[in-house]
Formats: structure tokens, C-alpha cells, sequence
């Protein structure tokens, strides 16, 4: 699950930096925010430190039926612009990410070219396995240690075994 879930946060962040409309600050931004300021510094404080205008923060954790996610949007007033909570069946992993950008762009009215969303929609494989494998590559390269990244390459591998056409995948 874990590997997985920070997989998922991967690729929504991926799909919008893909968008002409929006910046989007990289996780290690947001790390190197969380140590100047301290573990325990308020999204204001994380919103004003890195200059930007929206903190997306998100969880997830198993759930009876699957994976439970949350996820919301919060300005430098702290006030919520968005949220929205899923709970998502391990074989259907793959629509979270497109769903949540699809949202997250409303909220901001921002609207998405045609060429964007050819771009940021696009399916990498319908088949469920060989995307949980992708996910759970993203994750794993988050940690970034060589241990680890045996892990995320043992993954993507798996995912184009099982999906030789999962071009994304492979790319990585």
C-alpha cells in the first residue's frame, strides 16, 4: 500500500505539471519548507516559505473496501478551496490520479486545453496489476537509496511484463 499510494501523489503531481495554467513545486521544495520551518510548520507557514498560493495535501489508508484517500486544497489563509475523500478498490487505482486533477483544475477554474488534456489525461494501461507495479515504482524512486531503487526498477519491469505496451512504464 504504501509504495502504491506515494506512487499515485506522484503521478497527480506529474499530470499537473503538465499544465500551462499552473506551478507546481516539487516534493523536495516541499521537504526542504518542512526543515527550515520544522516538522510541525502549518501549511500558511509552508504556502508563504515557498511562495506559492495552494498547499495540496493528501493521505491515504486501507479501508474495508480498498484504499480510503483524502485529499485538500488549502490556501495561505488556510481555508480549504477543495477537498474530497475516495474510497477506491485496488483494482481500480488507476482512475484516482485523472480524478483528482479533474477536480483540483475546476476548483482553480482553470481550464484545460484540448492539448493539455491529451497530454495530462492519457491512460498508460488498463490493466490494473501493471499499474499498481507503476505506482508502486513511483513510490519506491521517492526514497531514493540504492536498496530502494532496486525495488522501483523490479516494479516498472514487472508492470511491462505484464503490460508490454505500458509505455510510461517503461520510460522510467
Amino acid at each position: 500500500l504504501g509504495a502504491s499510494t506515494r506512487g499515485i501523489h506522484t503521478d497527480v503531481r506529474d499530470k499537473l505539471t503538465r499544465l500551462q495554467d499552473l506551478r507546481v513545486v516539487s516534493d523536495m521544495s516541499v521537504n526542504s519548507a518542512l526543515t527550515r520551518l520544522g516538522k510541525e510548520a502549518n501549511p500558511r507557514a509552508i504556502l508563504n516559505d515557498l511562495k506559492v498560493d495552494f498547499l495540496l495535501r493528501a493521505q491515504a489508508a486501507p479501508d474495508e473496501y480498498g484504499i480510503r484517500m483524502n485529499a485538500e486544497l488549502v490556501d495561505t489563509l488556510g481555508i480549504d478551496h477543495w477537498s474530497d475523500e475516495w474510497v477506491v478498490r485496488s483494482d481500480n487505482l488507476s482512475s484516482v490520479p485523472s480524478t483528482m486533477v479533474r477536480e483540483l483544475t475546476a476548483s482553480l477554474g482553470i481550464q484545460i486545453s484540448s492539448v493539455d488534456s491529451a497530454e495530462v489525461f492519457q491512460d498508460g494501461t488498463s490493466n490494473p496489476e501493471a499499474y499498481r507495479q507503476y505506482m508502486a515504482g513511483l513510490g519506491y524512486v521517492k526514497e531514493r537509496t540504492p536498496v530502494v531503487n532496486g525495488l522501483a526498477i523490479a516494479a516498472f519491469e514487472s508492470a511491462v511484463d505484464i503490460d508490454p505496451q505500458y509505455s510510461q512504464a517503461y520510460a522510467r
